[in-house]
């Protein structure tokens, strides 16, 4: 389970070794959008379309703890936006 900021970079740095790496694998080329997922990453802001896509890889993410966020909002927003 990743319940912390801290978990989650660790997990990312493994797999990639590099924030920005991650960033570009999930679709965040832009240097605006690497600073978004960047920041969300470290738990500084909360992005939700970087949330939902770090859900889609990570699915044992735990939203509730590292962002106060339900993981029910998300699902519904993806729906939603079909």
């Amino acid at each position: 389970m990743i319940d912390t900021p801290e978990k989650l970079v660790s997990t990312i740095r493994l797999q990639f070794r590099f924030l920005k790496s991650a960033g570009a694998d999930l679709g965040f080329e832009s240097n605006r959008d690497y600073q978004r997922f960047r920041n969300t990453i470290l738990g500084a802001s909360r992005d939700y379309q970087v949330i939902a896509a770090l859900v889609k890889r990570y699915p044992k993410l735990d939203t509730k703890s590292i962002w106060g966020l339900e993981r029910d909002l998300l699902k519904n927003a993806q729906v939603n936006a079909k």
